[in-house]
């Protein structure tokens, strides 16, 4: 969540759509490995940390980001905190990072 938090700022979750989750997603895959314990990234923005060059975070961790954005979706939805749902889904529906398509996202 902290990092759904850098990228979107601190706002309602009813106003968190998918462009905001594909987003988090995108920037998943370009921020540096273990930013939040290198005391130099500490305090950067979503944007200054994509600008470092980096592999990136692993594709399963970044699916495992997801996955529990999901999840925190689904419970907002089960007690009352999101009403209306994307054609039946939460916004971070299928947002997962197809592993055999060389990383490219799906």
């Amino acid at each position: 969540m902290a990092l759904l938090t850098l990228v979107v700022g601190d706002v309602d979750v009813k106003r968190i759509d998918r462009p905001a989750c594909v987003t988090c997603r995108d920037i998943l895959r370009k921020i540096p490995p273990g930013y939040t314990k290198i005391p130099t990234l500490k305090g950067l923005s979503a944007e200054e940390l994509v600008k470092i060059e980096s592999p990136g975070l692993a594709i399963k961790t970044v699916n495992i980001h997801m996955q529990l954005l999901s999840a925190v979706f689904r419970w907002a939805v089960k007690f009352g905190y999101i009403i209306h749902l994307l054609y039946g889904h939460t916004p971070s529906v299928l947002l997962l990072v197809n592993i055999r398509s060389n990383g490219k996202s799906s």
